[in-house]
């Protein structure tokens, strides 16, 4: 926001011909501050920033909406998707110019990665099915020791 500021400031500045001491002197500041200000270092208080945007003429320049952070990344994320499809479909292209027998080599990579994904699945469902062994002994366990304690219980209400 400040560079944006500072951005609007030096160019209204210029168009209008004024150096940094007039338009430190409409302001009433030093001419330094108004260089902070067009640098980006700072920016003028509302008040002083609204009157100067009125005096220089960039009051709607001000008001408009920038593109948010996340719109300028997503911008620049589609930006690099499209180049990399273009570069892969290059390579493709290369690869099929030269190397007829590359895709046949990539399929085969890709099952090989698919049989290494089932092999990490069967293994996992292996250990669910372990941890759920597990799990039923452990409430049989808890189930036992509340049926004893249920009997203890009721053992030592008889007595009373």
């Amino acid at each position: 926001m400040k560079n944006k500021i500072g951005k609007l400031i030096r160019k209204a500045r210029k168009e209008k011909g004024l150096t940094l001491q007039q338009v430190a002197d409409l302001c009433a500041v030093s001419n330094s501050m108004v260089s902070n200000w067009e640098r980006g270092m700072n920016i003028p208080a509302g008040d002083v920033l609204i009157r100067l945007a009125k005096k220089l003429g960039f009051i709607d320049a001000l008001l408009e909406d920038d593109p948010s952070d996340e719109e300028i990344v997503q911008q620049e994320m589609n930006d690099l998707k499209d180049l990399a499809n273009s570069v892969n479909s290059k390579l493709d292209a290369l690869c099929d110019e030269f190397m007829p027998s590359a895709k046949h080599n990539n399929t085969l990579g890709k099952i090989r990665d698919i049989e290494k994904k089932i092999l990490k699945l069967e293994k996992q469902l292996q250990d669910i099915s372990s941890l759920k062994e597990k799990i039923n002994k452990m409430e049989q366990h808890i189930s036992i020791s509340n049926n004893r304690d249920i009997v203890m219980n009721a053992g030592s209400e008889k007595k009373m």
